[in-house]
C-alpha cells in the first residue's frame, strides 16, 4: 500500500510500466494505491514500455528487467532518447544481462534480456 504517491509524469510512467508487467494497481477512495504483485505474477510486457521523459524510470526499469528471462524494450520521448545509457547498460552487461540499444552509448529504446 502506498500513501501520498506523487501524481507527476515520472511516477505515472513507472506505475504504468509495472502494471504492464502484471502488477495489479488498485486506487482507493482515500488516494492510497494498493499494488498486488510478486515475482510469480510478473510477465513480459506486451508492448514497449514508454518511460516518457523519465530518465529515472528508464534506469530503474532497466535494472529491474535485467533480472528476468524475457526480452523487453524501453522507449522514451525525443529528449530521453538523446541521453546516454551506457552507465546503466555496461554494469548490467557485466552481470550477465544482454542489453542492446541505438548508438555506441546505448541510448533508450534498449532491449534487455535478463540473465538466465
Amino acid at each position: 500500500m502506498i500513501h501520498g504517491l506523487s501524481d507527476g509524469a515520472d511516477v505515472a510512467a513507472t506505475l504504468a510500466a509495472v502494471a504492464a508487467m502484471g502488477v495489479k494497481v488498485e486506487r482507493r477512495g482515500d488516494g492510497a494505491l494498493v499494488l498486488i504483485g510478486g515475482r510469480s505474477r510478473l510477465h513480459a510486457p506486451s508492448a514497449p514500455i514508454d518511460c516518457g521523459n523519465s530518465g529515472t524510470s528508464m534506469r530503474l526499469l532497466a535494472g529491474f528487467l535485467a533480472g528476468f528471462d524475457w526480452t523487453s524494450e524501453l522507449v522514451g520521448d525525443d529528449s530521453l532518447s538523446q541521453r546516454p545509457m551506457d552507465r546503466v547498460a555496461t554494469p548490467l552487461a557485466l552481470m550477465g544481462a544482454t542489453v542492446s540499444g541505438r548508438g555506441d552509448r546505448c541510448c533508450p529504446r534498449c532491449a534487455s534480456k535478463g540473465a538466465a
